[in-house]
């Protein structure tokens, strides 16, 4: 796959280039971001609940090590698990344009992204070398993303020329 842009797509700018790694680091911070927010949001939303009908004064609370490690893995797996097999990005994602798609440019069936999830860990050993990869590779696939079938490319369809032409517009009103 070079290219996921289809012929004289002239609306087309970025859509279907490889995504790199700064990028793809931004929308995994902006996801671990939720998955750590929503985590601690509902242990304080169950906490509070706790508290009110106990009658004791609510408290933030501390998840024991074990408790955070399992309710961190398992709502992770759901989160990107979801998000990629509904809508083919996550949130971290769909903000900076980013799409998940199998290395010919379909959809990510839900298996291979069950797969991608658990590739992260693969990806984890060796000192995250797994995701250096994705800055050294030239199509920017993490092992992850090797495991699965999987690319991320940007899907910034035709926003970049919908300006640029409505400027042009502009311009060739302005001289005439």
């Amino acid at each position: 796959m070079a290219q996921l842009i289809a012929e004289g797509d002239t609306e087309t700018t970025r859509f279907g280039s490889y995504a790199g790694f700064v990028s793809r680091f931004a929308a995994w911070t902006i996801d671990m971001g939720i998955i750590l927010g929503s985590l601690y949001g509902t242990a304080l939303l169950i906490s509070t609940i706790v508290a009110l009908f106990s009658l004791e004064q609510p408290s933030f609370p501390v998840l024991p090590p074990l408790v955070f490690a399992v309710s961190f893995s398992a709502w992770t797996f759901v989160y990107l698990f979801v998000g990629w097999s509904v809508w083919g990005k996550t949130f971290g994602k769909a903000i900076l344009g980013l799409r998940v798609l199998s290395k010919d440019g379909q959809r990510l069936p839900p298996v291979r992204c069950a797969v991608r999830v658990l590739g992260y860990v693969v990806s984890s050993l060796f000192f995250f070398m797994g995701y250096v990869w994705i800055a050294i590779s030239r199509r920017r696939r993490g092992w992850h993303d090797h495991l699965a079938g999987s690319c991320v490319v940007y899907d910034w369809r035709g926003r970049t020329n919908r300006v640029k032409n409505a400027f042009e517009e502009r311009l060739e009103r302005a001289s005439s």
